[in-house]
């Protein structure tokens, strides 16, 4: 035999505990994935060959890697 009162009561504990563990997880995994990563640092961490392929039908020649990471920054 069971109580209908304490099987809603229970089920609506579950769904708040699995919705709270959703929503803190997701709070944790911002740094990790990017939303307060700079990302003019992450593209000093690619090599100017991969960077001129990033900026394809742009003219690249004679730029240094500074100047390529601001041109991919501008135009994205």
């Amino acid at each position: 035999m069971t109580n209908s009162a304490f099987d809603d009561w229970f089920t609506y504990l579950l769904q708040v505990v699995f919705l709270f563990t959703e929503a803190i997880t997701t709070l944790l995994s911002f740094p990790k994935k990017g939303i307060w990563i700079d990302s003019k640092i992450e593209l000093q961490k690619l090599t100017v060959k991969q960077l001129k392929k990033m900026l394809a039908g742009h003219k690249t020649n004679n730029l240094k890697k500074d100047q390529l990471i601001d041109l991919v920054l501008t135009t994205a």
